[in-house]
């Protein structure tokens, strides 16, 4: 009793620890953690009360049994892993290991970051349970080393000080741990206790202060100086208005291009958004990789240009690139072009004096094309970029119906939204810092649509895209630079364009079937809005007549008034199906993990024992297959007595695999064993299965009796 005391106090401070991390991570992401920390604990328990040596594998089996039903259930198939859900794993954890490198904190994790949150803090917990249940010299002190040095790591991060309850319930773990592992308590002892928790209290208090006194929340990005552009992030949006606002401005590139005008320069795509903020996604899951020049179809009007970059003072591992580039010619360093959105990244590599040459393709489509466009895609890729999170405010929908009223295509549409913007809106970098409006949320979205009508780049870009939405036309975000500003002629007379440090923005791209992803920019005073020329009309003819398509054609939407409900009638019946549902799906996962440890145990124990080049551990194996079959096995007899009870359902072989066993018992040279023997026992095992019924075979999969033997 008292090493399970001792281990449930020890996973007690790592949940201290875990809400810790609340200083650095926003939002209700710990719940989650903190089921799989208690599931692992309980399962560890539970198993080591019969089976002490194998409480271990159990809580490991658990663990990723739990991380794959909580973060990842659609990829398995009845709750069993799969292929893919292995592939999602390699994919979170890549988007994982950027988040922690390259964001600033504090942010609202993506559902990567807490997965491996919640494994790691799982693993944690295996090891001190399985520590503080055993006499281990100084594991008290070892684990007080470790919640004061995760309290304290959580708090230099992002500059403040510890969260008080998650200092308290780490105090009370800890000291949980002194006192149980010190045995029968005595004044003395519980005065120890008191003080060395404390003196832990406070330290972990003074700790940021200490170590830098003069230290900001925006200082540090994951404890370390964050990069001039973009924070090297996924979320380049996070880092627009900071830049904007530092009042300095630096060539960061220069570029010759023979377009007429020069290009947008894109360095990442946003398509998701949660309510908070919009997000790119890792490698393009779920999309199809985007063929931007194969998006176009043969009767839009195209036009191939050339562009020279150069890049100067701009370090970051994505590279300003036009949209439609078909090749990129003398790059330095390994670059790997995005599959959704058209850009490029490197791993390794940053832009800094680099020089580029490429290719990319002008669409030239007359407004009349446009307008017989359809905005349709396949059903999955549509909802994705037509989604809008559960709670948006009304007001955006409503806003866009208003401004639309009339307008029977989606070009028309876009296009009046992106005019209306610009034409009555003003662009302002410093009035948006106050209360929180310094962002691009969706209710951030309805305040600047409805009252501030003033904000910068990152405000009309969401606004357009999420009005957009809003009338099921598929939209999405692009974050890079504006087109550059002319800045003389080279040797040879052509123009040079000089992209600054202040032209940093956020566009629209709206989708048109066989014309592709097409810029809007909303931003009154930066770069030019998109509208078509109409087409030329010669004297003496009338305009063609246009099969114009009423609204979104993308199948099977409606209109855009019936293809959402009511904003509040969203919430109040989204709010109460995730509030049951959610709970109903935690209890499951809990109740599933806490029936199958048993089953996995018995699993992991068999497949240890085939595995093994010995006879032994395949005789134990036959015996206790046999108890969990229900099949009576003598427990004092010899093996070759255990043999002949056994030979009436597993056959002539068990005798051979008894012969075996006593050879390698006592043989004065044990002769080493083979493949034909270790099949020799696989099939008695198997005629073992067989001499039982269907229903037997199911109970001894699910409750073996052997690990209670």
């Amino acid at each position: 009793m008292r090493a399970e005391r001792s281990s449930f106090f020890g996973v007690l401070g790592l949940v201290g620890v875990l809400l810790g991390l609340r200083v650095v991570l926003l939002g209700a992401w710990w719940w989650r953690v903190v089921l799989v920390v208690a599931v692992v604990y309980v399962v560890a328990a539970a198993v080591r009360r019969v089976r002490p040596l194998a409480a271990p594998f159990a809580a490991v089996a658990a663990l990723a049994l739990m991380v794959v039903w909580v973060f990842l259930p659609t990829t398995t198939v009845v709750g069993v892993p799969t292929g893919a859900t292995w592939s999602a794993v390699g994919d979170q954890l890549s988007l994982a290991i950027a988040v922690v490198a390259e964001e600033q904190a504090p942010l609202a994790p993506p559902e990567a970051l807490v997965m491996f949150i919640a494994l790691g803090f799982g693993l944690v917990a295996l090891v001190v349970d399985d520590l503080l249940s055993r006499p281990v010299p100084g594991a008290a002190v070892g684990c007080g080393i470790l919640y004061a040095g995760g309290l304290a790591a959580a708090s230099l991060i992002v500059g403040v000080t510890p969260d008080p309850l998650a200092v308290a319930v780490t105090a009370a773990g800890w000291l949980g741990v002194i006192v149980s592992r010190g045995g029968v308590p005595t004044p003395a002892r519980g005065v120890l206790a008191a003080g060395i928790g404390a003196v832990a209290v406070v330290a972990a208090l003074l700790t940021p202060s200490l170590a830098a006194p003069g230290l900001e929340p925006t200082v540090t990005s994951w404890g370390r100086p964050p990069a001039d552009v973009f924070g090297r992030g996924i979320n380049p949006m996070l880092r627009l208005g900071e830049n904007l606002r530092r009042g300095e401005s630096v060539e960061v590139a220069r570029s010759i291009t023979t377009a007429d005008d020069p290009p947008y320069l894109k360095v990442a795509t946003l398509i998701d958004v949660d309510g908070e903020t919009w997000r790119q996604v890792g490698d393009g899951a779920g999309l199809p990789t985007e063929e931007p020049l194969g998006d176009i179809g043969p009767d839009i009007p195209t036009s191939t240009e050339e562009i020279r970059v150069e890049i100067g003072d701009l370090d970051t591992t994505m590279l300003p690139v036009p949209y439609r580039f078909d090749e990129l010619r003398g790059l330095a360093g390994a670059w790997a072009r995005h599959p959704v959105g058209g850009t490029v990244r490197s791993r390794g590599d940053t832009t800094r004096d680099l020089t580029y040459a490429a290719s990319y393709v002008e669409i030239e489509p007359d407004a009349e094309q446009m307008r017989g466009r359809s905005t349709s895609m396949t059903p999955g890729v549509f909802r994705r970029y037509t989604e809008l999170p559960a709670g948006t405010p009304a007001e955006i929908g409503g806003v866009a119906r208003e401004q639309t009223a009339g307008l029977t295509n989606s070009y028309d549409r876009i296009v009046a939204l992106q005019d209306w913007l610009r034409g009555s809106f003003s662009y302002s970098e410093s009035a948006p810092v106050a209360e929180g409006y310094d962002g691009n949320g969706l209710d951030v979205v309805a305040r600047f649509l409805t009252e501030e009508q003033s904000g910068y780049c990152v405000h009309f870009a969401s606004a357009l895209a999420a009005m957009a939405r809003s009338l099921n036309i598929p939209a999405r975000i692009a974050v890079g630079y504006a087109p550059g500003r002319p800045a003389g002629r080279t040797a040879d007379g052509d123009q040079v364009y000089s992209t600054r440090s202040d032209m940093l923005h956020a566009w629209t791209e709206v989708w048109f079937d066989g014309v592709g992803w097409v810029t809007f920019d909303a931003t009154p005073g930066v770069g030019s809005p998109t509208e078509f020329d109409e087409p030329r009309i010669e004297p003496g003819t009338t305009a063609p007549d246009v099969n114009v398509p009423d609204g979104p054609t993308a199948a099977p939407t409606a209109g855009p008034d019936s293809a959402r409900p009511d904003a509040d009638q969203t919430t109040e019946q989204g709010t109460g199906r995730q509030s049951v549902g959610g709970l109903g799906v935690a209890l499951a996962v809990l109740l599933g993990a806490l029936g199958l440890a048993p089953a996995l145990v018995r699993q992991v124990r068999r497949l240890m024992r085939w595995r093994r080049t010995r006879v032994e551990p395949w005789w134990r194996e036959l015996t206790d297959t046999a108890t969990d079959l229900g099949i009576s096995v003598p427990p004092n007899a010899t093996a070759r007595g255990q043999a002949e009870a056994l030979a009436p359902a597993a056959g002539p072989e068990v005798r051979e695999v008894v012969a075996l066993l006593e050879r390698e018992l006592y043989a004065a040279s044990a002769p080493g064993v083979d493949e034909q023997s270790r099949r020799t026992a696989r099939s008695a095992e198997r005629r073992l299965r067989a001499s039982c019924t269907r229903r037997h075979r199911l109970a001894a999969r699910v409750f073996p009796r052997s690990l209670w033997r």
